[in-house]
Order: C-alpha cells, then sequence, then structure tokens
C-alpha cells in the first residue's frame, strides 16, 4: 500500500478529450462536405449569391448537429467509463487477501497467458509462483 500512496494507482492514464475545435473541424472531413464546400466557391464566383448563403447555411446546419451530437456522445461514453469500473478480487495461497484490484485488461489471449507462465516458472522455480494449471494450454 505504501508504493500505491507514493506512485499513485497502476492504470493507464486516460486520454484527454478532444477539444471543442477538433471536434468541429471533424464534421468537415467527408468528401460530401468537400463537394458542397467546392460548390459555394463555384456559386459565389458566378455571382449567384443566395445559392451559395444557401449550401453555406447547409453546411453550418450540418457542422452544428454533428458536433452536438459527437460532443453528446463523448461525455456519455466517458460518464458510462466512471460508472463501469472492471474490479478483481486478489486471492494468494487459496485465502483472499482482502483487497480489491481494479482489472486493466478484460481479456488476456491464451499465448501471453503460457508465456507469461512460462516467465514465473523460470525466475520463481520452487516459489509457487507459476499461473495455476487451470489456465494453462
Amino acid at each position: 500500500m505504501a508504493r500505491q500512496r507514493r506512485y499513485g494507482p497502476n492504470q493507464l492514464a486516460e486520454p484527454p478529450a478532444p477539444s471543442a475545435l477538433v471536434v468541429l473541424l471533424r464534421q468537415f472531413r467527408s468528401p460530401l462536405i468537400y463537394i458542397l464546400i467546392g460548390a459555394v466557391a463555384v456559386t459565389t464566383a458566378l455571382g449567384d449569391y443566395l445559392d451559395a448563403a444557401v449550401i453555406a447555411a447547409v453546411l453550418a446546419i450540418n457542422a452544428t448537429v454533428g458536433f452536438v451530437q459527437e460532443r453528446k456522445a463523448d461525455h456519455a461514453v466517458r460518464a458510462l467509463a466512471q460508472m463501469v469500473v472492471p474490479r478483481t478480487r486478489v486471492v494468494r495461497d487459496g485465502a483472499g487477501a482482502g483487497s480489491w484490484l481494479r482489472i486493466l485488461a478484460v481479456a488476456v489471449s491464451v499465448p501471453l497467458v503460457v508465456e507469461l507462465d512460462k516467465l514465473l516458472r523460470r525466475r520463481g522455480a520452487g516459489t509457487n509462483t507459476s499461473l495455476p494449471s487451470t489456465i494453462r494450454t
């Protein structure tokens, strides 16, 4: 516990939320949007300002709706991630160790478990540090 107090929890840092500007600029990453921006430029160059304004308004409405939806979705996913924290109870020598640990990886592939078992057996020969045979392949 002293090590955890000194260095903090053994978990990956959560990536920061994208800035509002990045989310807004993402709304313009589509071939159809590029065509509409080109149409605004062409209709403006031809002097048809009403059509250019209508197309620009459609672009603005599309960007606004996409921005709002993406921000709401990001907030919802982050809130759900805070609510759902996978945990496991530590068992050592057949008895509970009395603490709960956060699970960092939900699933581990079998080849990784086998390699970890081999590593533990090499490092702790005779110290009962290998993985249980029930999860070996």
